[in-house]
């Protein structure tokens, strides 16, 4: 599978090392030049030096083949907006996951078409509510495309739902 990843801190190197490990075609853009530096030194050409919110540095990453994924995780949820957008909608990638660092910012996600998302934040909370549940209902899954969620609720065993199967 080829993937573009833009973002070469924590989350998009050690993405980056994995997919390799697994023998995918990964490259991986980053414009910091020291932490470019670094991850050259690493994996050598996979890397491209760059603001992947550009075309023409997205273009020299392989976007127009397209990719199988593209994987938009820098620290800038403006720039992962903009970077899975312009693959989804100007060269027809199939899957663009975005990392979204404020989950504020998730509604301008959505908005937008980008469902596939993943933020730390949230999935902290919802295991923290997992942990300790807020009247009594817990989140289980989230189906964001599908706009559904599973939740485990807790019922008095006087209440007329008690001892049924629903």
């Amino acid at each position: 599978m080829y993937v573009v990843i833009a973002g070469g801190g924590k989350v998009g190197s050690n993405v980056t090392r994995s997919l390799l490990e697994m023998g995918h075609e990964v490259t991986l853009i980053e414009q910091r030049p020291d932490r470019f530096a670094r991850l050259e030194g690493e994996f050598g050409p996979v890397v491209i030096r760059g603001d992947a919110t550009e075309i023409s540095v997205l273009e020299r990453a392989g976007i127009a083949r397209p990719p199988e994924l593209l994987l938009a995780v820098t620290g800038d949820d403006e720039d992962n907006l903009v970077i899975s957008q312009i693959g989804k909608e100007g060269y027809g990638v199939g899957k663009a996951i975005a990392r979204v660092n404020d989950p504020r910012n998730q509604a301008h996600f959505d908005l937008l078409g980008i469902t596939q998302t993943i933020c730390a934040t949230t999935s902290v909370l919802g295991l923290v509510e997992h942990e300790v549940p807020e009247h009594g209902m817990v989140r289980l899954l989230e189906l964001q495309r599908e706009g559904l969620e599973v939740v485990e609720v807790q019922i008095e065993g006087g209440s007329p739902a008690a001892g049924s199967r629903a």
